[in-house]
């Protein structure tokens, strides 16, 4: 029995060897070389929840609309929010996008909020973009994920 086992966490082992041996040697869907503006063009709809402070009241928002991206550095966003402070918010806001010709990252900038942009990845090859709030600076806003899919 004792040599059962060892034969087979001999075959399990070598097979784990092999896997990530594969799985080194794959590219993720989001790699690949030279990214762009234009490889997010566009209408696509979104969904967004965010948590985060209005003066010292923790505020739950969820966001959903459309962002159409220009292919050329400029997205418009109509969204509606409903948050547990602000209620329901409907708003159509132009902000100006960057894309990292290497990595494929998104950062998103509201000329309303200078320097705090929201960053997001391109994903499958520019039908979705994953967005989060890892670059934002607000110290009010603790939490902010969503996805963005081409229509």
């Amino acid at each position: 029995m004792k040599r059962i086992l060892m034969i087979v966490l001999a075959v399990i082992a070598v097979s784990g060897i092999g896997a990530a041996l594969l799985l080194i040697g794959s590219t993720p869907a989001s790699a690949g070389p030279g990214y762009s503006a234009s490889d997010v063009k566009g209408e696509y709809l979104f969904t967004v929840a965010s948590i985060g402070y209005v003066g010292s009241v923790l505020d739950y928002c969820d966001h959903a609309g459309t962002m159409f991206f220009d292919g050329v550095g400029a997205v418009t966003i109509t969204e509606t929010r409903r948050c547990s402070v602000g209620g329901l918010i409907a708003e159509t806001a132009v902000l100006s996008y960057t894309v990292n010709p290497v990595t494929g990252e998104v950062l998103l900038e509201d000329p309303r909020a200078p320097g705090d942009p929201t960053h997001g990845q391109i994903v499958m090859k520019g039908r979705s973009v994953l967005l989060d709030g890892t670059t934002r600076t607000n110290p009010h806003r603790l939490i902010m994920h969503g996805v963005a899919m081409q229509r």
